[in-house]
């Protein structure tokens, strides 16, 4: 995939627990529009190259309800995505980056629900 950053497998293993616990939870709902508004997963990236994400998400099987927001051609920070997806979806969200200034940007601060993860190989490999 063009561009520096790239999906790491782990962050892959995620989604896959994530949608499993979801299938999990649709089998048990009573209709599919409540299981499509518990659980929804969205990717915030300064890559540009959101197609080549959703193919690689497609090859790996976790493209079913994650949705890619690249910010730098949307012309706005994660912060403000973040933001702006919380308070049309509501709920609770976790945001992982690896980098703590994303996590404690002060434009997150109305964001009471948000869960903060650091999520870094630098610091496995020192």
């Amino acid at each position: 995939m063009p561009g520096k950053h790239r999906l790491q497998e782990d962050v892959v293993d995620f989604l896959r627990c994530a949608q499993g616990a979801g299938d999990e939870e649709r089998e048990h709902a009573d209709d599919d529009e409540g299981w499509m508004n518990s659980l929804q997963v969205c990717i915030v990236s300064r890559n540009p190259h959101k197609q080549e994400i959703e193919e690689m998400l497609r090859q790996r099987g976790v493209e079913e309800k994650v949705e890619v927001c690249c910010v730098k051609v949307e012309g706005t920070t994660k912060a403000r995505k973040i933001v702006e997806k919380m308070s049309e979806k509501g709920g609770i969200a976790v945001y992982a980056d690896d980098d703590v200034r994303e996590l404690v940007d002060s434009s997150l601060i109305p964001c009471t629900s948000l869960h903060r993860v650091i999520f870094s190989f630098r610091e496995l490999n020192n």
